[in-house]
């Protein structure tokens, strides 16, 4: 299509981005991008991902050439899962107990929320160094070792259990797990 036929499809807020990006193809380079369009015969809007690349025609006008592919129901999943990924991290470190995420009691945690950093004393960072064998006294390690595979067995709650904070005090906690599944392996939450 020629460049005036293209643009009145385009999105008047991706039409600025567009010019500069095809700008390159204009002098005989290939270009890739995502933009919005409006369909023409019901106005909805429509994201694509294009390649083009300028050729002459036999007449020797300058087209615009190249392969547009919808791919808005890929951007509107991503959103939606961009949103759901908000919430639950809202939802996951607004919560007053702590919450730890662990593979393996030998396994450094893969999540904690904000109320177990604050309760322990360790930057989130530092948390995700440790694992849970490394948060509970070096006498309890037997006895919280055997806590954490019975809870992984389905074991109920286990009370005023102790952990090991960093400027290293001991608090007494209640500990309840369950066990879900996270990229495909079994994880411990508690």
């Amino acid at each position: 299509l020629p460049k005036k036929q293209v643009m009145p499809i385009i999105h008047p807020e991706d039409q600025r981005r567009l010019e500069m990006a095809f700008e390159p193809v204009f002098q005989g380079e290939r270009c890739e991008l995502t933009h919005r369009i409006i369909r023409q015969n019901d106005g909805s809007v429509r994201y694509v991902r294009v390649a083009g690349q300028l050729f002459t025609s036999e007449t020797g006008q300058e087209q615009l050439v190249g392969i547009c592919r919808d791919i808005t129901l890929e951007v509107e999943t991503n959103q939606r899962l961009m949103e759901s990924e908000a919430r639950f991290r809202a939802l996951f470190n607004k919560v007053t107990d702590a919450i730890l995420v662990t593979d393996g009691f030998n396994r450094p945690f893969v999540m904690v929320n904000n109320t177990a950093c604050t309760m322990l004393g360790y930057s989130r960072e530092e948390l995700l160094q440790l694992r849970p064998m490394d948060i509970h006294p070096d006498d309890s390690t037997k006895l919280t070792e055997e806590h954490f595979e019975n809870q992984r067995m389905g074991a109920g709650v286990v009370l005023d259990h102790p952990v090991k904070c960093k400027d290293g005090s001991i608090k007494y906690v209640d500990i309840n797990t369950a066990t879900v599944e996270v990229q495909g392996r079994p994880h411990q939450v508690g």
